[in-house]
């Protein structure tokens, strides 16, 4: 566990190459780390693909269906996102990909200063509240991190604007790779306040790819 610290504090993410394929999603989490628990399900989520028509308009599935998910930071319109997101392969697929893409080189490239001054806000109120957030901030501990989402974050000033227009100019040149989660077991653990995230295109015989998803507060 020692060395996947390491690994996703320096290069972002880890992956695990069929790690205790024997156990559980939720075991699996507390192994890693400390679970961010989202809903009144528990910490872990079973994502599948789904026809758009099937899902509601307020989700990725919603909106995209079986096409690919564009890069993002998860929970994006939060105050302060999830620190780390795990991805585990219960049922997989050598034909879907994980896409990645580092945050750091975006941030130099588009400038902290203008990032932590572009002002934008969720798309819809959470927990009636519609606040200001930046697209480059600071934790209450004095970390730091990038939101990003096309759909869940809209500007909220000119800087704002300007923030986002040069930010997703920077998304579109910048290089990304892909992480196929084949196997059962197999599981990546994400640094979401630096990585953007995406999901490939489904194709037919992909349909009932199953990962399970949780967040967790700190990895140990």
């Amino acid at each position: 566990m020692r060395d996947l610290i390491q690994k996703v504090y320096a290069e972002g993410f880890a992956v695990l190459e069929g790690y205790r394929p024997e156990s559980s999603a939720s075991e699996v989490v507390s192994f890693l780390g400390e679970a961010d628990a989202i809903g009144a399900q528990g910490p872990v989520h079973q994502l599948q693909p789904a026809l758009a028509e099937t899902r509601p308009l307020n989700t990725y599935s919603g909106i995209y269906g079986l096409g690919t998910f564009p890069l993002h930071t998860d929970m994006a319109h939060w105050h302060v996102p999830p620190r780390f997101l795990m991805l585990r392969c219960l049922l997989g697929s050598a034909e879907v990909p994980t896409i990645l893409m580092d945050g750091l080189p975006i941030i130099g490239r588009v400038g902290q200063s203008v990032l932590a001054r572009a002002l934008v806000k969720p798309r819809r109120k959470v927990e009636g509240k519609r606040c200001l957030l930046r697209l480059y901030e600071s934790d209450h501990a004095g970390g730091h991190f990038l939101r990003w989402d096309e759909k869940y974050i809209l500007p909220a000033s000119r800087a704002g604007e300007r923030g986002m227009s040069l930010l997703r100019a920077a998304l579109a040149t910048a290089s990304q790779f892909n992480v196929y989660l084949a196997r059962a077991g197999d599981t990546l653990v994400v640094d979401n306040w630096r990585m953007l995230h995406g999901r490939g295109s489904v194709p037919p015989d992909a349909l009932k790819r199953t990962i399970a998803r949780a967040y967790l507060r700190s990895i140990h």
